[in-house]
């Protein structure tokens, strides 16, 4: 079994589903800061960092939407019991998550389409310079700038995207 999770400068994103596959110590971090909150937590996504802070984050149903927006987060340090959360379901340029197949257990069952999208999206260059695309508006601008737009869970090109239009 490969890595589970995606790691981001010393940062780890993983799944719900991908929960039962990390180590041990993760585990137990992820418990400990849920352990802390004052109430029950809804969240799809946890970010453990090596401090260790863990936020648990809800995004947009993984299944609907091909690079999900971040709804929530509920930023938990275990050892001081400090609690941040921010609401950005109403934001209209949200963060978003890409690559999402690294963050899912190995068996789920839409990965390999996962991994398929991002593969072609690497393929035209749409991932180049990352650090510029972490939020709707500017993913979109650079998918615009390739040819491509999101529906649904799904990226087209825009020339079929207008054509379905009836454009």
């Amino acid at each position: 079994m490969g890595r589970i999770g995606k790691t981001i400068h010393g940062t780890t994103y993983a799944h719900s589903s991908a929960l039962p596959f990390l180590p041990a110590r993760t585990k137990e971090t992820v418990t400990s800061a849920a352990n802390v909150a004052p109430c029950d937590i809804d969240w799809n996504v946890i970010k453990v960092d090596s401090s260790p802070v863990v936020s648990f984050l809800l995004y947009e149903d993984f299944d609907v939407a091909a690079f999900p927006s971040l709804l929530r987060s509920v930023r938990i340090d275990p050892r001081s019991g400090t609690l941040i959360v921010r609401d950005f379901s109403q934001s209209r340029n949200p963060p978003i998550l890409h690559r999402k197949e690294l963050l899912v257990a190995p068996d789920h069952p839409r990965v390999d389409d996962w991994k398929r999208l991002t593969d072609r999206l690497e393929a035209i260059g749409a991932f180049e310079r990352s650090h510029l695309i972490g939020r709707r508006l500017q993913w979109a601008e650079r998918l615009k700038i390739k040819g491509f737009v999101v529906d649904g869970a799904e990226i087209r090109s825009i020339r079929e995207s207008e054509e379905n239009d009836g454009h």
